[in-house]
């Protein structure tokens, strides 16, 4: 039996708890020891709560109020994220040390949690990153514009990415943990993986990476799709301004549709009743979902986008941030999707009736499913497995 250790520290929504429970379950399966330093415990009972682990607040960092920079490469992202301020960076690199410290792991498994990678390098641990591409960017100096449509010189990002270096160095030297020569070695780990698929990585054109795909869904709620004429509609969303828009669209279009949403305000649910739209703020079986859904809308989340497509069904895109827009725009190359991108009625219905009218969006994604069709949980499973097997 090991002492492993996984870690969230950035980001936000389910989608982090759905990997660590994935990469948990197994590793519990086979009586490791493991503990998890969670970004947002509050969010952990619905997913965790029936495993036999320990649950830990990792060292949080709140952003300062402000306009957010209009984010060029990952290194903007570290500072929005708390790497700004050597000061306070050092104060995060202790408590991480401390916890690291408490439970003395042998093996360390991180998602988004670039200030834990700060504070142990030097650690004994074994040490593996399985995430998204987006926060696991490719070991380059400087990083690459993770807006490539930009125009931007080499000169600004290099500047960026040294005044980075710098704080996370001073913090480090102070901390005690092993300081850097270049940003990119704060993932000089034993091992990344992607969990996610070459088409839709965050990064274009990466080059040689250990791609995993997704780990396997949750099961969730069983959808109930109501009664309705025409194509089924699934829909994974959080609120926005125009959300009672598209749901008065959905409703006036008459096809059977279910969407979750976190937070159901009472007026919008009681305005749908009767209807041809089901809003549900529990999960859902998304694997069930996506199975039976003809199409797909969603704000651009990874983890619907990559089920989605695995089954076969075209989206329509509506980004809320950086992340997600990137993502619209990497299934626009591959001709799965229609993107509202201001999130506009006239724009979410015009892409929502192209999505259902012309088959090839259809086609696109039935050619991303018939490329990775050996997705399975089983395979996931082994290879984190394997993480811990040289322990």
């Amino acid at each position: 039996m090991s002492r492993i250790l996984l870690t969230w520290e950035m980001g936000g929504g389910y989608g982090h708890l759905v990997r660590l429970r994935a990469i948990a379950e197994p590793l519990l399966k086979k009586g490791h020891e493991v503990s998890i330093a969670l970004h947002d415990p509050q969010l952990a009972p619905r997913y965790l709560d029936d495993l036999d682990l320990r649950w830990l607040p990792a060292p949080s960092f709140t952003p300062r109020p402000g306009k957010p920079l209009a984010l060029k490469s990952f290194p903007e992202i570290l500072l929005m994220q708390g790497f700004g301020d050597a000061e306070s960076l050092y104060s995060r690199l202790r408590c991480w040390q401390g916890l690291y410290d408490s439970l003395d792991p042998e093996l360390v498994i991180y998602d988004h949690s670039a200030t834990a990678m700060l504070a142990f390098r030097g650690r004994p641990a074994k040490q593996f990153a399985l995430g998204t591409g987006f926060f696991n960017p490719p070991r380059v100096s400087p990083y690459p514009l993770i807006r490539p449509w930009l125009k931007v010189e080499t000169a600004q990002l290099e500047r960026m990415e040294a005044r980075v270096l710098d704080i996370a160095n001073q913090a480090a030297k102070r901390a005690g943990a092993t300081t850097m020569a270049q940003l990119h070695e704060l993932f000089d780990i034993d091992g990344t993986a992607l969990l996610t698929y070459p088409e839709i990585d965050h990064y274009e054109d990466r080059g040689d990476a250990d791609y995993w795909g997704i780990p396997p869904n949750p099961k969730g709620e069983a959808v109930a799709w109501p009664a309705g004429d025409g194509p089924k509609i699934f829909g994974y969303l959080k609120p926005f301004k125009t959300l009672p828009a598209l749901l008065g669209q959905l409703k006036a279009r008459g096809a059977p549709c279910v969407i979750h949403l976190p937070k159901v305000p009472p007026k919008l649910a009681e305005s749908l009743e009767g209807s041809c739209v089901r809003v549900t703020d529990k999960p859902v079986d998304i694997e069930q979902a996506a199975a039976e859904a003809d199409v797909c809308i969603c704000n651009g989340g990874h983890g619907t986008v990559a089920t989605m497509l695995l089954a076969g069904k075209p989206m329509l895109i509506l980004p809320q941030h950086l992340e997600q827009l990137i993502m619209a725009k990497r299934l626009s190359t591959i001709g799965a999707c229609t993107v509202a991108p201001k999130l506009k009625e006239r724009g979410m219905q015009a892409g929502l009736s192209a999505l259902i009218e012309d088959p090839k969006f259809k086609a696109a994604a039935e050619t991303f499913a018939s490329a990775h069709k050996r997705n399975t949980a089983a395979s996931f499973s082994k290879r984190v497995l394997g993480l811990a097997a040289d322990l």
